[in-house]
This record gives structure tokens, C-alpha cells and sequence, in this order.
């Protein structure tokens, strides 16, 4: 009977630490939610490119959903100046090739960053296909505007490129 009562002594404990201190990480304070926004702008900007690929490689979303939802991020100027034509442009692009030469995604892996300067970043991806791989070039930049904005964000998706030309994947 003893063991029992040491267990609901030490569960009872348990709750109580989870409700005294749980908020503190379910829901964190302006200085930990600060530091969890200051990552870096490779990091950031990498989740994003991994949410599109993760899109991509659902076959319950389409490509030009995939390629939509990427540029429809809020920090993104090329969304207000890309035409839904341009997105499916983009989308039959990647859908031709994957259907009749390289295969359906399965895997995608960062094979460079680099930055231009401060307000620059080149990220280049690689897709692992059935077939064959894909090459892919994100750039995002960052106007002085936003660059001197009190949190310092804004980055801007650009140019997104992708071929099967191995050779522009190692630039």
C-alpha cells in the first residue's frame, strides 16, 4: 500500500511542477517567444523551403498549391507580383517532368547556402526523384526598409529556378 501512496504522492507532484511551470513552455513569455523569432534568416528561410518540399512530396496537394503556398508567405513580394498563370506555368513545368522523366519527389536534401552580401541568400536544394534529381535555387532578399525595421525581417522570396542541369546545382 506504501509503494502506491509514494506514487500518488510523486504523480500528484508532478501535476503540480506541470501546472506551475507547464505555461512557461506551452505558452512562452515575450522574451522566450523573442528569442524563438530571432533564429537566423537561414533558418527560417530553410522551414520554409522544407514546407514546400514536404508539400510536394504529399500526393494529396498539387504543385501549384505547393508553389502558392510558398509564395503567398506574408513576407513575400513576389506574391503580389506573381500571377496565378506564372504558378501554373510553374506547376505543369515540375509536373511534366516528373511525370514523363524523373519520377514522383521521394527526398531533398540542402546542398548549399550562400549568402550576397548582408540582405542576400542563395539557398540550393537538390530532390531525390524516382529517376533522376532535380536542382533548385531559391534567392531571398531583404530591402534596406526592412532590413531597419525594429525586428529586422521581411525577407522576400525572389527567384525560385529548378531543372535536371546537375551543373548549375554546384554554382
Amino acid at each position: 500500500m506504501k509503494k502506491h501512496q509514494s506514487f500518488l504522492l510523486l504523480s500528484v507532484f508532478f501535476v503540480l511542477l506541470a501546472a506551475i511551470f507547464g505555461n512557461r513552455f506551452l505558452f512562452p513569455s515575450g522574451e522566450v517567444r523573442a528569442q524563438l523569432a530571432s533564429q537566423s534568416p537561414q533558418e527560417s528561410l530553410d522551414r520554409r523551403v522544407e514546407i514546400f518540399f514536404n508539400n510536394l512530396k504529399q500526393s494529396n496537394v498539387s504543385a501549384a498549391t505547393a508553389f502558392e503556398n510558398l509564395f503567398r508567405d506574408a513576407s513575400s513580394a513576389m506574391a503580389s507580383r506573381i500571377s496565378q498563370e506564372a504558378v501554373q506555368e510553374m506547376s505543369k513545368k515540375l509536373m511534366d517532368l516528373t511525370s514523363s522523366e524523373i519520377g514522383r519527389i521521394q527526398d531533398h536534401e540542402k546542398i548549399n547556402e550562400k549568402p550576397v552580401g548582408k540582405d542576400v541568400l542563395l539557398l540550393k536544394y537538390l530532390t531525390k526523384h524516382d529517376n533522376a534529381p532535380v536542382s533548385w535555387s531559391f534567392t531571398f532578399y531583404r530591402s534596406p526598409r526592412a532590413a531597419s525595421s525594429p525586428s529586422g525581417t521581411g525577407w522576400s522570396l525572389i527567384f525560385v529556378r529548378f531543372d535536371t542541369d546537375l551543373e548549375s546545382a554546384t554554382d
